[in-house]
């Protein structure tokens, strides 16, 4: 399939938001679920489809079989924010991390700019767009740092170690992300994309067939678990 334009990926996330906003059935989920695999397969994100499928079931599995052998008050508290409440958010994540992992910069503004998307939309929404990815790049030299120097940044360290974990790992990434919010923030006004004029662009946009079965697909979902409240 041809890439998706940036602007039929942004109206999935409404949608997907939308529809988890309206309550969804556990087959609406399946539904749901299948959907956006078949996004990341088409894609060639096999490896991220499998790790949403591998987490999507763990929690049905948590919730419709570990909750009833669970009798600790606390605990089963703890696991139904996880398994039933965290699950409500858990395709908007899914959907957030198609858009971030398939979408260049460079086209998302085209796009934007073509549909006439203020600037003042634009610029800070191609910022955070390219933040994640560097924080996730920042954390992984920090924790390569601390392994050099013999420091664990494991599940155990974490649980019996949280005072010193915050201190080598929390601090020097919070510096980081203040650091990088302001170097990306400074690269995409020299690159010019404040500007009043007219900018030109390498990337031609435009909707294709798929786009447009999509959009279509996207918002017949949405109307109809308005409507019918689902499967």
């Amino acid at each position: 399939m041809k890439s998706l334009d940036s602007t039929t990926k942004i109206l999935c996330i409404i949608a997907v938001n939308l529809i988890i906003t309206f309550g969804i059935s556990i087959k609406m989920e399946f539904f749901i679920l299948a959907c956006l695999s078949l996004l990341f397969l088409t894609y060639g994100k096999i490896r991220k489809c499998l790790v949403y499928i591998l987490i999507f079931a763990f929690m049905i599995f948590g919730d419709k079989v570990l909750l009833h052998y669970i009798t600790i008050d606390w605990l089963v508290s703890f696991l139904c924010l996880i398994f039933i409440t965290f699950r409500k958010f858990f395709f908007c994540i899914m959907t957030a991390d198609f858009f971030i992992s398939t979408t260049k910069i460079n086209e998302l503004i085209a796009s934007l700019e073509k549909i006439h998307i203020p600037q003042v939309i634009i610029i800070p929404l191609a910022v955070l767009i390219r933040f994640f990815p560097t924080v996730k790049e920042e954390w992984e030299h920090i924790r390569a740092a601390m392994h050099m120097r013999n420091i664990g940044t494991g599940f155990k360290e974490v649980v019996f170690h949280p005072v010193k974990t915050i201190e080598y790992m929390l601090v020097p990434l919070l510096f980081s992300t203040v650091k990088i919010g302001e170097e990306l923030s400074a690269a995409a006004l020299a690159r010019g994309i404040g500007m009043e004029k007219k900018r030109t662009n390498l990337y031609k946009v435009s909707f294709n067939m798929a786009d447009y079965l999509v959009m279509i697909f996207s918002l017949a979902m949405v109307i109809f678990q308005k409507i019918y409240g689902g499967f």
